[in-house]
C-alpha cells in the first residue's frame, strides 16, 4: 500500500498533495523508502509532513536526509526536521543540530535546542 500512495504523490493535485504524504506516514517502517524519495518535493507542505513522519517513525536511515532537510529554505521544515532528528535520537545528528543553533532564527534555533537536549539525555 505505501507504493500506491507514494504513487498518487506524482499525480494528486496541489491540494491533495499533503493528505496524501500524510496517508504515506500512516504506513509507519513500511513507508521509510517512500518517505525518503518524498523527503525533496517541490512542495513545501509536502517536504513538512514527510519530515515529521520521519521523526514519528524513528528510523535512523532517516538521519541524513533530515540533516539535509536542516538547510532547506522554508524554516517550517527547517524546524520540524530539527524536531525529527530530536525524536529520532541519535548522537550524529548533534554537531548539525549544533550548527542549526549558531546560525538559523530563533524559531528553528528553538527546535534545534531542545533536540539537543532531547538527545544528550539519551
Amino acid at each position: 500500500m505505501p507504493e500506491e500512495t507514494f504513487k498518487k504523490l506524482s499525480t494528486c493535485s496541489d491540494a491533495e498533495r499533503c493528505d496524501v504524504a500524510i496517508q504515506l506516514g500512516q504506513y509507519g517502517q513500511n513507508s521509510v523508502d517512500y518517505l525518503l524519495k518524498a523527503i525533496n518535493s517541490d512542495d513545501m507542505w509536502v517536504r513538512m509532513v514527510v519530515t515529521e513522519s520521519l521523526g514519528s517513525i524513528g528510523d535512523e536511515r532517516a538521519i541524513d536526509p533530515l540533516v539535509g532537510m536542516l538547510k532547506d529554505e522554508e524554516q517550517m521544515v527547517r524546524f520540524m526536521a530539527a524536531e525529527s532528528l530530536g525524536k529520532i535520537g541519535h548522537s550524529d545528528a548533534l554537531p548539525h543540530l549544533q550548527e542549526t543553533c549558531a546560525i538559523d532564527n530563533p524559531f528553528v534555533a528553538i527546535a534545534a535546542e531542545e533536540a539537543i537536549s532531547r538527545i544528550s539525555k539519551e
